[in-house]
C-alpha cells in the first residue's frame, strides 16, 4: 500500500518529529491506527447483542467458566491476588 499525506498532514508529522512527539513517518501511522482501532472497537461494543457470534448456550458457559476462576494464575484465589496488590 502506497499512502501519499497531504501537504498539511505530511507539516503535521515533520513538526510532531521536530518537537519529538514520535520519532518517524511511521510512528504518526501507528497512532492513527491505533486511533482507528479505538473507534472500531467503541463501535463494536455498541452492537446489540444480536450481532454476537456467540449463541446463548455458548455465552452462558463462559459466564460458567469465568465464574469458576479459570482464568485466576497458578491456583491463586482472588483474595491472595489483592493481598499481593497490597503489597
Amino acid at each position: 500500500m502506497n499512502i501519499q499525506p497531504r501537504p498539511d498532514q505530511e507539516l503535521t508529522i515533520q513538526e510532531a518529529i521536530r518537537m519529538g512527539l514520535i520519532k518517524s513517518e511511521i510512528d504518526a501511522l501507528d497512532l492513527g491506527i491505533g486511533s482507528l482501532r479505538a473507534k472500531f472497537t467503541e463501535k463494536f461494543e455498541m452492537l446489540p447483542i444480536k450481532y454476537s457470534s456467540r449463541t446463548p448456550q455458548d455465552a452462558a458457559a463462559h459466564i460458567r467458566d469465568s465464574r469458576k476462576g479459570n482464568f485466576l494464575p497458578k491456583g491463586l484465589t482472588i483474595k491472595e491476588l489483592i493481598n499481593e496488590g497490597r503489597a
